[in-house]
């Protein structure tokens, strides 16, 4: 598209590109369930830790 193709329509729409957007979604550590961990482990945990014991402040952010 970026070189002037036209834009692809559902009805193109395949099983197999869908389960590649699925993959890809789930692995990239910026865009899928990945990229939410080092957030956590790296940010809110040592600021929840700091005011209360670990296993109170891990569950405490995961609910």
């Amino acid at each position: 598209m970026a070189l002037g193709a036209s834009a692809p329509g559902l009805a193109q729409l395949t099983w197999s590109g869908l389960l590649t957007v699925f993959a890809v979604r789930l692995v990239n550590p910026m865009d899928g369930p990945l990229g939410e961990e080092p957030g956590f482990r790296g940010y809110a945990l040592p600021l929840l830790q700091a005011s209360r014991p670990p296993l109170v402040s891990a569950a405490t952010a995961r609910s």
